[in-house]
């Protein structure tokens, strides 16, 4: 699962929520939204599901509505 600030569109910025097979590289889901949030990357995986059925495996990136890394750079607090 990958997001990254890339669509300006209309003189605005948007986030790319993008869920994909790493081995194939098949795409299953790809939205723009106008702020990465737990609600839109749950409603990626939602869809992702409904029309897949469930995955085996989930690698995110360190985003902090995913993780409590307190400070930046550092580790990740397993204990919240």
């Amino acid at each position: 699962m990958a997001v990254s600030t890339s669509g300006f569109v209309i003189n605005r910025w948007y986030d790319l929520v993008v869920i994909m097979d790493d081995a194939t590289g098949e795409v299953y889901y790809a939205q723009l939204v106008e702020q990465e949030s737990t609600r839109t990357v749950m409603a990626g995986l939602r869809t992702v599901i409904e029309q897949q059925g469930l995955f085996c495996s989930l690698y995110s990136d360190r985003a902090s509505h995913f993780f409590l890394t307190p400070n930046a750079g550092g580790a990740v607090n397993h204990d919240v």
